[in-house]
């Protein structure tokens, strides 16, 4: 696929000045190129200036996460290879970033070839089809004769799974019962799909068509599939504060762990969200234990773990699993103060609802220092429950 935008990959100097006497002359190529490539998107963009979807498309651009052809047409359909590309970049879950190497070694997706015609397409040969099937963007069940057809358009209905995938509804589309309608043609939509169609239009997603239909089977195009995923960009990222650190220490408070977060906490309605898999590696840090055993199930949007007893984290759940009381059990003693949620691939649960610290078994105060931004989380030593 030819592009107007410059990439590149694997650049790696340390040291440049020392060690890459040409580094100067090298970096003025590179900037030159890479102006150029902001300047041509700039150009392809600004035919488009009065075009519905403008702001959606400049914000695209700016954030990187969408490429430009040569001759872009917004209304133009968009590919499937196209869609899933860009909404991995857009939440940032890439091949050979953090989150993606995770998941490539505890989803249950993983390490199968589920399409027959995709080998060498670039969708496949740089990874993105795999990362999307480890995270869950795409399911095998989603194309029953293992076909892909990454070049063929897609409709709005794969769009709209895919962007409630990717902020973590899914559990919550499948509690969906029948109401109003919500579009014109909403009543001949598949049972099945409903809730997804409600969920997107309850975090403003998608909006439908002047008659008020939403078109499902349609095909998408660039200015629609881009705007509904700079939406799913803001709903993700809303809250983000990359200044707040996360501490965790032992029982006693003689060890402490700084916490390397794979994606920054959220402060969303006065409550602080942290990854939940770095609570709990920092415990097994801090007591030296074995290996969680981390289990991604994509189609359920579950993270399970061995923290002394089972543990299982479902986003858009208020509650998790817990020993021998698991999902899609509902116990008041295993709930949290907010839904968990995805921010970028990782499972995110609130530790501090109003300043004070929430329920999270296995983990006792949780002090949070507004200041500093600083927030401190006392964890036990994984052991069995006493009752």
């Amino acid at each position: 696929m030819n592009k107007t935008s410059v990439r590149f990959k694997n650049l790696n100097i340390k040291h440049p000045f020392i060690k890459y006497p040409g580094f100067i002359i090298a970096t003025l190529v590179v900037v030159q190129l890479l102006f150029s490539a902001t300047v041509n998107a700039q150009i392809d963009l600004a035919g488009w200036s009065n075009h519905w979807a403008y702001e959606h498309m400049v914000n695209a651009v700016n954030q990187g996460w969408c490429e430009l052809q040569p001759n872009f047409n917004p209304d133009k359909e968009i590919s499937r290879s196209e869609l899933v590309e860009m909404l991995l970049r857009a939440v940032k879950i890439v091949p050979g970033g953090v989150t993606a190497n995770f998941l490539s070694h505890v989803s249950t997706n993983a390490d199968e070839d589920w399409f027959s015609d995709i080998s060498n397409h670039r969708i496949a040969t740089e990874g993105w089809l795999k990362t999307a099937l480890n995270f869950g963007l795409v399911l095998p069940s989603d194309y029953p004769d293992n076909m892909f057809h990454p070049a063929s358009p897609v409709s709005r209905r794969e769009c709209i799974l895919m962007i409630d995938r990717a902020i973590g509804r899914v559990y919550p589309a499948t509690l969906y019962t029948q109401g109003g309608n919500l579009f014109t043609d909403f009543a001949s939509l598949p049972g099945w799909f409903k809730g997804f169609v409600s969920e997107a239009v309850n975090f403003d997603l998608i909006i439908g068509y002047p008659d008020g239909s939403v078109r499902a089977g349609k095909n998408i195009t660039f200015a629609e599939a881009i705007t509904a995923v700079d939406r799913t960009v803001k709903e993700l990222n809303q809250g983000i504060d990359t200044n707040i650190q996360v501490l965790v220490t032992n029982t006693n408070n003689t060890n402490t762990i700084t916490l390397d977060l794979p994606v920054p906490a959220q402060i969303i309605n006065q409550k602080i969200y942290v990854p939940v898999r770095s609570i709990f590696e920092g415990g097994k840090q801090l007591y030296n234990t074995p290996d969680l055993g981390f289990i991604w199930r994509p189609s359920d949007q579950i993270l399970e773990f061995e923290y002394g007893v089972t543990f299982q984290f479902e986003s858009g759940n208020i509650y998790y699993g817990f020993y021998n009381a698991l999902l899609p059990e509902e116990d008041e003693y295993n709930s949290l103060p907010g839904e968990a949620r995805l921010l970028n691939g990782e499972v995110m649960v609130p530790l501090i609802f109003s300043g004070q610290s929430a329920n999270l078994r296995f983990t006792d105060e949780k002090n949070w220092d507004q200041a500093a931004k600083r927030l401190t989380v006392r964890i036990d030593y994984p052991h069995s429950p006493l009752s």
